[in-house]
């Protein structure tokens, strides 16, 4: 009796293994000429399961061309579909469509045929397209990690036929540094640099109003032409950027040299690019390198002339460093001119007044006893640098009336025009500040 049951096993073995040529058929009896996408997936999966316990190579071709591409079709079409319920089938059936056209490849080019060899690699670009869109809301939802992954798959699923999509190696790029992966964000931005990845994007707007951005020309021209999108354009040019990118990367893992390197090729390669020029400018103020942040600011200046920050640091530099305070007033009325309520410069102006003041103090105190008409002629230029400072520094306290350092010279120029009830009230700011 045992070995009757026995006898009966190996036969049901034998019989599951020689299954999977029918269940393959009906798998696509299923998808191609009834659209029934839940009996395709059963069939499809029943057959993996039959395949599961052969070796591959005993298979017939026409029976693992055929599994392979069709289980790539089917969660293709569960992936893509628009009904909930079909979508709901599998959740991962969209990476499984990849991996499945993948295999189909790989067995046809292993053997040198070619039943669904070309029908596969049509696929890809589609399935590809789609991972990229997921990894865009992926992005959108605050998930690098999980788009990096997307875009590093779309870019390698474009390059298994032959595409190499070197925006998508950006946005991987980009997602890298998003995830605080700096090694990796190193290495890809190396190989686009390598690459001369210059980087256009093409975009248009879609009949939501949204900006939308295709993997190519022609996707962008194909939906302005089917009247999906209008408003298409063609920009950038990311090469300074990449650059920028490697060499903040280099120097947040502490290699400034490096980090130099890349400004300073940066610097010949794009001489007009503002933000590499201000990244050099960074550089030459950490190290007080004065005289070559001078240059840098006019060369910054005269590419972004309505920055009112680029002026302020001019006149910052010109008066505290250099000593020439003629050129720095110059430089802060520029930037007042251009922002009224910017409260840096307005405040190291009151400052000019104030070290006038004080250094008039230092000379009265040098003065023999004696030299009353003197120290009283001292006094009264003193007196005229508190008066000029005051209006500076009010105007100061009104746009920040928080500000300690704006409240501490406030106080101080009240009680040196003798302004006591002034200089109280700001007192009582300061102690409510504490």
């Amino acid at each position: 009796m045992k070995r009757l049951s026995l006898v009966i096993v190996l036969l049901a073995g034998f019989q599951m293994m020689a299954q999977e040529g029918p269940t393959i058929s009906s798998a696509v009896i299923a998808m191609d000429r009834t659209n029934d996408i839940p009996a395709a997936k059963e069939y499809i999966e029943e057959a993996a399961k039959i395949l599961s316990t052969k070796d591959m190579s005993t298979v017939k071709f026409k029976n693992a061309a055929k599994f392979y591409y069709y289980s790539g079709l089917i969660n293709f079409r569960i992936a893509q579909s628009e009904d909930p319920a079909i979508k709901a089938l599998d959740p991962e059936a969209l990476d499984k469509a990849a991996e499945n056209f993948l295999k189909s490849i790989e067995y046809e080019t292993s053997k040198g045929k070619d039943k669904f060899l070309d029908k596969s690699r049509a696929q890809i670009p589609y399935v590809a397209n789609a991972i990229a869109t997921r990894g865009i809301q992926k992005d959108a939802d605050k998930n690098p990690l999980g788009a990096y992954q997307d875009f590093q798959k779309t870019y390698d699923l474009n390059l298994s036929v032959g595409r190499t999509d070197t925006s998508m190696l950006y946005n991987t790029a980009v997602m890298a540094q998003k995830a605080e992966m700096y090694d990796k964000a190193i290495e890809i931005n190396e190989k686009l640099i390598a690459m001369n990845y210059k980087g256009v994007e093409y975009s248009a707007t879609n009949l939501e109003g949204k900006k939308v951005v295709y993997n190519s020309k022609k996707q962008m021209d194909f939906s302005v032409a089917n009247s999906l999108a209008t408003d298409p354009k063609v920009e950038g040019d990311y090469r300074a950027d990449i650059y920028l990118a490697t060499a903040g990367l280099y120097r947040k893992s502490g290699d400034t040299a490096t980090y130099d390197k890349y400004i300073q090729e940066g610097r010949v390669k794009f001489p007009d690019n503002e933000a590499i020029i201000r990244a050099e400018l960074q550089k030459f103020l950490e190290t007080k390198q004065y005289d070559k942040a001078m240059v840098n600011l006019d060369l910054a200046i005269s590419k972004d002339p309505k920055s009112h920050t680029l002026l302020y640091i001019k006149g910052n530099i010109l008066q505290t460093t250099i000593g020439d305070l003629e050129g720095a007033v110059v430089a802060y009325d520029q930037a007042l001119a251009i922002k009224a309520d910017y409260l840096d410069p307005l405040y190291m102006k009151g400052l000019m007044h104030i070290n006038e003041a004080n250094s008039l103090t230092k000379e009265m105190n040098d003065l023999p006893l004696n030299a009353k008409k003197k120290y009283d002629a001292l006094k009264a230029k003193q007196k005229v640098e508190f008066q000029k400072a005051l209006p500076l520094f009010e105007k100061a306290h009104e746009i920040d009336p928080k500000d300690k350092e704006t409240l501490n010279a406030l106080k101080e120029v009240y009680y040196k025009l003798r302004m006591l009830p002034e200089a109280q009230e700001v007192d009582k700011k300061l102690a409510e500040l504490e």
